[in-house]
């Protein structure tokens, strides 16, 4: 497993604080966020150019996900918020 970190906010300011809002909302939190897109836009570029990571990537999440079901948690026939406005 691979794992990408990126840093939105000096060390020591914790997460779902004022200081980590005000981080995110300046340079400091958008060179981040742009390096994590980047990261993330790359890895999507693996993934459709190199057709034995997309398999051995399936095989994993397959692996991962054996026995599982999905349940959505929005009840049938619930209807999309805007649509009451």
């Amino acid at each position: 497993e691979a794992h990408v970190r990126v840093a939105c906010r000096p060390v020591g300011i914790p997460g779902h604080s004022w200081g980590a809002n005000a981080s995110h909302g300046m340079s400091i939190g958008f060179k981040g966020m742009a390096t994590a897109a980047k990261a993330l836009g790359l890895a999507g570029a693996d993934l459709l150019t190199s057709p034995n990571i997309l398999e051995e990537a399936k095989k994993e999440f397959r692996e991962k996900v054996k026995g599982r079901t999905y349940t959505s948690l929005i009840p049938p026939g619930q209807e999309p918020p805007l649509a009451n406005r």
